[in-house]
């Protein structure tokens, strides 16, 4: 009913301009519904007005059916963004953990490296206190030496 009215106004004040350029004045303006007499013309006025509704109801279908796929479509492929980011933070945890364990393998073997050198600097500086130990040791390897040959 707004639109009628609006369009009516829009009407009616511009056939007032009209009017006033050929010196007359425009008192009334009236818009009522048309009444078509011809039946003829009113059912094919009719059956045009109703394919332009199903035209109309189509094209939203296929629209709405568009926007579900492209709302589908979206979804899927943030699906995928997510477990991509997944599987890689998995494999960064992985690597991570290799890595970490790599890390303390180094040390160990580091730490087994220096106590082998601090057993053995303390064993040379125990031969060079006790010189008699060291021919004690001697003696014991060319003993058993001499036993295996």
């Amino acid at each position: 009913e707004d639109k009628e009215h609006s369009i009516a106004d829009t009407v009616r004040v511009e056939l007032d301009a009209h009017m006033a350029d050929c010196g007359l004045k425009l008192v009334r303006f009236n818009v009522e519904e048309a009444k078509v007499l011809d039946q003829e013309l009113a059912k094919e006025m009719a059956k045009q007005t109703l394919v332009v509704a199903t035209a109309t109801a189509q094209q939203a279908t296929i629209e709405q059916k568009a926007a579900v796929a492209q709302a589908n479509a979206e979804l899927a492929a943030m699906e995928r963004r997510v477990k991509q980011e997944q599987d890689n933070r998995i494999k960064i945890s992985a690597a991570q953990a290799d890595l970490d364990a790599a890390k303390i393998e180094a040390e160990a073997t580091l730490i087994a490296a220096e106590a082998k050198q601090k057993a053995a600097q303390m064993e040379g500086e125990q031969y060079q206190r006790y010189p008699e130990l060291l021919q004690l040791h001697i003696a014991q390897l060319q003993m058993a030496s001499l036993q295996s040959s």
